[in-house]
């Protein structure tokens, strides 16, 4: 597909019924934890734990929470599709906790991973650098029709 065919199409979307939101490129595999510090107590918060490091700590425990999909794109296209709206998200989606979304996608490859550790009210994350970096348009012709 090139780039003319593309805009064509989403033009002929936006044409139809409704709206028709489509999300690129992104996709990732947040992994929630909970952190604990000195005596195993729980850290609740950024502060906190920049004063457990400040004191010199240096020893500290994750507790993993969970695993979920994320990503901008990703987020982007379940709002939509929660309001009511179609979405098509077209991303790095391969991996299982990716797989089971109620709108069209197209995977571009294996998606980036996200630690996220939970703090009260503010989040720390740890990114590994993920395959959204370097993706191009011919990317996106390979796996959209």
């Amino acid at each position: 597909m090139s780039y003319g065919n593309l805009c064509d199409h989403l033009d002929a979307l936006e044409a139809g019924d409704g709206r028709h939101v489509v999300a690129l490129p992104d996709g990732s595999v947040d992994h929630r934890y909970a952190l604990s510090g000195a005596g195993g107590a729980s850290i609740e918060g950024v502060d906190e734990f920049a004063g457990q490091l400040a004191d010199g700590s240096r020893a500290f425990w994750l507790e993993a929470t969970g695993v979920r999909p994320g990503g901008q794109a990703v987020n982007v296209a379940v709002q939509v599709d929660a309001l009511g709206d179609s979405a098509t998200l077209v991303g790095h989606l391969d991996h299982p906790v990716l797989a089971d979304f109620s709108f069209e996608t197209y995977s571009m490859g294996p998606p980036a991973t996200v630690s996220v550790v939970a703090f009260d009210g503010d989040d720390l994350l740890f990114s590994e650098p993920g395959p959204t970096e370097a993706w191009d348009v011919a990317d996106l012709s390979a796996v959209v029709d």
